[in-house]
Formats: structure tokens, C-alpha cells, sequence
């Protein structure tokens, strides 16, 4: 459109207003600003300027110019093929000016289109444009840094001498999980307190932490019964993950966080911005030590009573649950009336006695996960639990495999565990010498395990002598009850498949000659 309007522009005499076609005054800024009137360069500007606009004659803004093009003149009629990029024709003879050539139609377009879609301030000089911003620093310098910093703590970790640190016993490799990574824990109350050198408990950590962290690692931090004294300060923590280098936070599989208090959380949240999406998925958090049991057996992680008997949340010591306690310990309370079996394992199974030894699938079928919780919490608790008002047997019969999952020391002791897989090998089981070596491991358990025991397998025998409604044989019931009642001291995913068939034949036998081997 502006293209049109500047077809057969006129000016009679130097000094006089421009008009297009249609007799529509131009102003200065319009010449100005428009590379296309080059040829009205010989007007005086500064009159122009001083003569902004004609009198009458109406300037629209650029904006409005595209939404009100001009009507069409009779003569020249304004055509959609009058497209910018064409050139202009001519501008007639004058006298007093020279002719100046016509643009070409590229050099037209172009400057036209730079007229409209860049601003009017003039290019800067190469001499004066600002420099570039500098190339971003390489992180190879600082990452180089940090290993020179952590390989001085390490040589300070492996020269000076940090017994004192080492008594209290807080940080320390606790064999391997199921997948036979190598397991670290952290007891934060053992630590020393920070009066304590801090930089000493650093290289401390950094002398049992590097020679496992080469590959992958778990590690369990328990927060129970911290006090202020030994609770470490944000700085330090701070220090401690700048010191730590990569293979440390790229080895880390699980990080198992013990009774996080609210202390504990704000510090991850504080940390977030530095850690990256896939170290949450690393992070648990275990508010019940039954649920680290289930990860963990409990004379692996070797954690003190006073933490193992703990309550979340209060970081104080409650009265001591029946779930994860010794044999030893639950029949001795006054709430097991003299009994030498626990009084929850005697009852449930008088309960299933009597409701479930028909039910078929029974011990193998599941029972709901949150009433065998709600049950197991009563207990700890020490209310009052009446069983029969519990509608489905598999509830309870979940609850008793639960019981003996949790014992801290299986029924037949860890110590025993390489003996009695030993009597099932060789020649085929049963047979009298593996009835007479498994006799001979029953007599060396301690009194309860032995009363416990028989009084278990009394029961499962009891269960299989009703197979044909329960669909429940000896063989089915060793595959349930055998990893309750066998536990290898140092458990792993593999172990555990290549002991599997003896584990289930000792138990099988056990069951099949009770009498003989428990008289």
C-alpha cells in the first residue's frame, strides 16, 4: 500500500509539500522514514520538519494505514498485483532536481521489509559493538578440584589415627543385602557429640565408606533417640556432600532413613535443590522397625535394643512390643501367664484349630495386609486382643507367620542353620540318620525354642493329616513355614535359591516325624 500511494508523487517547486496521486499530503517523517522517496532527498528537511503536516491533511499511525488503505483514484486504480516488491516507476522531470536511477526490485523488497520489521536505531560500528559473553567456564577445572580436596581426606583418612572416633561405634559395614551389595549403617546416637572434632568423624567416614563405594552400596541411617549434642550441624552436612565425590552419589542404591523426625526431612527438603530425580527413588523412609526387618534381618544390622524396641516418632523408649522380641524375653512377661510358648502363637493357633483346619489353602492362602497390621499393632501395644472375633482364619494365620518372620532369632537358631541343611544331604530323606541328626539338633536349642518348636509342628502335623480338604501336605506346609524357621546368617537372594529344596526338606521331615524327633 505504501508502494501505490508514492506512484506519480509531484512536486511542482522546491520547497512545496509532496502529495501523492490523490492529492493526500506527505509529511517529513513520512519521507524520512520511507528508503523509497530517496529521490526527495533534494527537499529542504528542515522546513519540513518545521512544517510537520499540511494543513488539513489527516497522518494516520502505521498500524492504521494497513486497516485503511486508500480508496482507488479513477485514473490509477490500486490493483492487489501492485505488490511491494515491485519497483517504482520514475519520478517525472524536474528542473531543478537530478533524475535519480530506479531501485532494483531486490533492493527495493529488501529495504522495504527492513523498514518495516527492524528498528530505527542505526548499527553500531564494528569498532563499538559489545564484545560476546565469554565462553561458559568448563566444569573439568572444578570437578578436578573437588578430587584433589577428596583424595587429601583420604590420605588423612588412611594415615592419622582416629581410634577415639572409632569406639563409639556409630558408622559400620553390616554384610550385604539380598542382592549382595554391601550394607553401611549409621547409628546417629552413637555419634560423638559436636564438641567432637567434626573434620575427624569426615575422615572417619571416609575410611569405611571408600573401599565399598567402588561399587554398588545400601545404606540404612537410623535416626532414633538422637540427641542435640550428637546431632550434626547443617554446615557439616553440607561439607560432608561437597566432600563426598561422584562415586559416592552414583553407587548409593538405597539410602533406608530410620524414624525420620521432622529435622530429618526439612534437611532433604533443604538439600533438594542439589540432588538430582533419581535420588528420590533411592530414598525410604522406615517409620516401624518391622518394616527395616523386611529389607534386613535383624542380626545383620546388629542394632541395639534401645533402638530395635523403639516407637516412631517420640524418640523415646516404650514398653516392649511382642512383634521382633526374643523368644526368651516375651514368655518371661506376666502377660504370657507362665506359658513356655508365647501366648500369641498359643492362641492362634487354637483359633485355627478350631475355624480354619478345614479351610482350604490355609498358611498358604494371604490374609488381608491391614487387619493382620491393625492385629499386630494391638499387640505390640499390649491391648486386649480377642481372636474370635476375627471373621477370616487366613487373617490370623498370616499373623502367626508374620510372629515368626520377625523373631530377631529364628526357632532353630542361625548357628544351626549349615547342621540341619547338612542332614538332608546325600542320601534321600527321611531316612533314620537324618531323623537322628535332626533329634540331636533339637536337644541343643535353648528350652523355649525347643518347647516353641514341638509345638509348632505338632500343630502342622495336625494340618497335613487333613489334606484331602485343606489341600495343605507336608510338603506344602514346608514350603510356607521352612524360611520362618530357617534363616541363613548371612541371607542373600542366591543363598536363599540354592538352600531353598533343603530348607524345605528338613522342614518336611520335621513335620513327617515330629514324635520321633520331639519326644
Amino acid at each position: 500500500w505504501s508502494r501505490s500511494r508514492l506512484i506519480n508523487i509531484s512536486m511542482s517547486q522546491p520547497g512545496q509539500t509532496p502529495v501523492d496521486q490523490h492529492g493526500a499530503g506527505l509529511t517529513m517523517d513520512d519521507i524520512i522514514r520511507d528508503p523509497n522517496l530517496a529521490h526527495l532527498a533534494s527537499v529542504d528537511v528542515a522546513a519540513r520538519r518545521a512544517q510537520n503536516r499540511r494543513p488539513g491533511s489527516v497522518r494516520l499511525p502505521p498500524s492504521e494505514k494497513e486497516a485503511h488503505p486508500p480508496a482507488p483514484h479513477a485514473d490509477h486504480p490500486i490493483s492487489h498485483h501492485d505488490a511491494p516488491h515491485r519497483a517504482l516507476p520514475p519520478p517525472p522531470p524536474s528542473d531543478s532536481h537530478a533524475k535519480p536511477l530506479p531501485l532494483p526490485p531486490t533492493v527495493a523488497s529488501h529495504q522495504y521489509q527492513h523498514h518495516h520489521t527492524t528498528t530505527t536505531n542505526p548499527p553500531l560500528p564494528p569498532h563499538s559493538r559489545p564484545l560476546p559473553p565469554p565462553p561458559p567456564a568448563s566444569s573439568s577445572s572444578s570437578s578436578s578440584s573437588d578430587d584433589r580436596a577428596y583424595q587429601e581426606y583420604l590420605r588423612r583418612a588412611q594415615t592419622e589415627p582416629l581410634d577415639d572416633i572409632a569406639a563409639a561405634n556409630w558408622i559400620y559395614r553390616s554384610g550385604t543385602d539380598s542382592m549382595g551389595r554391601p550394607v553401611v549403617v549409621i547409628v546417629a546416637s552413637h555419634m560423638p557429640s559436636k564438641a567432637a572434632n567434626l573434620d575427624r568423624m569426615l575422615l572417619y567416614a571416609i575410611k569405611v565408606l571408600d573401599p565399598l563405594v567402588e561399587q554398588d552400596y545400601v545404606l540404612v541411617y537410623v535416626h532414633t533417640n538422637i540427641s542435640s549434642e550428637n546431632k550434626p550441624t547443617f554446615a557439616w552436612l553440607r561439607k560432608v556432600y561437597a566432600v563426598f565425590n561422584r562415586k559416592y552419589k552414583k553407587n548409593l542404591k538405597n539410602l533406608f532413613i530410620v524414624h525420620p523426625s521432622v529435622w530429618v526431612k526439612l534437611t532433604f527438603r533443604l538439600f533438594k535443590p542439589f540432588l538430582s530425580d533419581k535420588f528420590w527413588r533411592k530414598l525410604v523412609y522406615i517409620e516401624e522397625m518391622s518394616d527395616l526387618f523386611r529389607y534386613f534381618s535383624r542380626e545383620q544390622l546388629n542394632l541395639p535394643a534401645t533402638i530395635t524396641m523403639s516407637r516412631p516418632g517420640a524418640g523415646k523408649v516404650a514398653a516392649p512390643p511382642v512383634f521382633g522380641a526374643p523368644l526368651e524375653d516375651v514368655v518371661s512377661r506376666p502377660q504370657n501367664r507362665g506359658s513356655p510358648v508365647p501366648i500369641l502363637l498359643e492362641s492362634a493357633l487354637e483359633y485355627i484349630r478350631m475355624r480354619g483346619m478345614q479351610l482350604e489353602g490355609i498358611f498358604r492362602v494371604s490374609g488381608g495386609s491391614a487387619e493382620i497390621k491393625e492385629l499386630k499393632q494391638k499387640y505390640d501395644q499390649g491391648q486386649h486382643v480377642d481372636l474370635s472375633e476375627i471373621e477370616d482364619p487366613h487373617i490370623v494365620a498370616g499373623l502367626v507367620k508374620q510372629y515368626l518372620r520377625e523373631l530377631p532369632v529364628p526357632i532353630i537358631p542361625t548357628a544351626l542353620y549349615h547342621r540341619t541343611l547338612d542332614t538332608q544331604k546325600g542320601a534321600t530323606t527321611p531316612n533314620p540318620a537324618s531323623t537322628a541328626a535332626l533329634r540331636q539338633i533339637f536337644l541343643e536349642l535353648p528350652p523355649i525354642h525347643q518347647a516353641t518348636l514341638k509345638h509348632l509342628f505338632q500343630f502342622l502335623q495336625e494340618v497335613a493329616k487333613n489334606f484331602e480338604t485343606n489341600r495343605m501336605s507336608p510338603s506344602n506346609l514346608a514350603i510356607v513355614f521352612g524360611p520362618n524357621i530357617l534363616r541363613s546368617p548371612n541371607e542373600t537372594i542366591q543363598s536363599v535359591m540354592a538352600d531353598a529344596p533343603l530348607i524345605n526338606s528338613a522342614t518336611q521331615e520335621l513335620i513327617m516325624n515330629c514324635d520321633q524327633i520331639m519326644s
